[in-house]
């Protein structure tokens, strides 16, 4: 079993990712050990958030009452149902320590996208309109007009597939879209599995479509009948 730590937080926490990146990872961090502190029964708020920092082994230095009210600001002002993702705190640090470019930030909000609308799940079946919204902080989808202009740079189909086949080599992203409205994503199934489930999901979907074209054609057939 994975010994990985994750900083788990709500999508809308990525929104300006792109252009205060510093900004938004420190966001992120706050929020996750406050919301750490509500599985901690022993010591003040103050201590709890302490001991969540050295769960996570990050070191407040003087400012673990900054750090505190910052994360208990964020945990409050976010909708108590707000879909959540998840990143491991290597990555993190990665991500805080260097210099990425806008393309790589674009990686890290699509991955952070599909793990929040994966959830629980081991795959699920989405689309580049929710990915999108999702990079950008949304919860749901919404017209590219209404999304900030560093994530509109990506909402093309071109863009996209570079993104999804930079996660499919190099951040453990399952992909699969074979003649589906949408796509299929995993980071837990490998592409045999994706598929097979993918296609048997499909065919029910095939039959309603054939059945509902052998009840037009029929209308049809009978409206030229009954005109002739």
């Amino acid at each position: 079993m994975s010994d990985l730590k994750y900083f788990n937080f709500p999508v809308q926490l990525l929104n300006g990712m792109f252009d205060n990146k510093d900004t938004i990872l420190h966001d992120i961090l706050c929020y996750s050990l406050f919301a750490h502190t509500a599985k901690l029964m022993l010591g003040n708020d103050i201590q709890k958030f302490k001991a969540a920092a050295a769960y996570y082994g990050v070191d407040l230095k003087d400012s673990a009452e900054n750090y505190f009210e910052r994360g208990e600001e964020l945990y409050y002002s976010v909708p108590e149902r707000s879909p959540k993702t998840g990143i491991s705190t290597p990555m993190y640090w990665e991500f805080v320590k260097d210099t990425q470019s806008q393309f790589d930030i674009a990686c890290l909000t699509a991955f952070l996208a599909l793990r929040s609308i994966i959830g629980a799940d081991s795959f699920c079946k989405t689309n580049n309109a929710l990915m999108w919204a999702r990079m950008d902080g949304n919860s749901k989808a919404v017209p590219n007009c209404e999304l900030s202009y560093s994530v509109q740079k990506y909402c093309n189909e071109y863009q996209s597939v570079k993104i999804k086949n930079e996660l499919r080599l190099n951040w453990g992203l399952v992909h699969y879209s074979r003649y589906t409205k949408g796509f299929y994503v995993s980071f837990k199934m490998d592409l045999a599995t994706l598929a097979t489930t993918a296609e048997k999901a499909r065919k029910p979907s095939k039959l309603k479509e054939m059945q509902q074209r052998d009840r037009d054609t029929v209308e049809q057939v009978l409206k030229r009948t009954k005109s002739g």
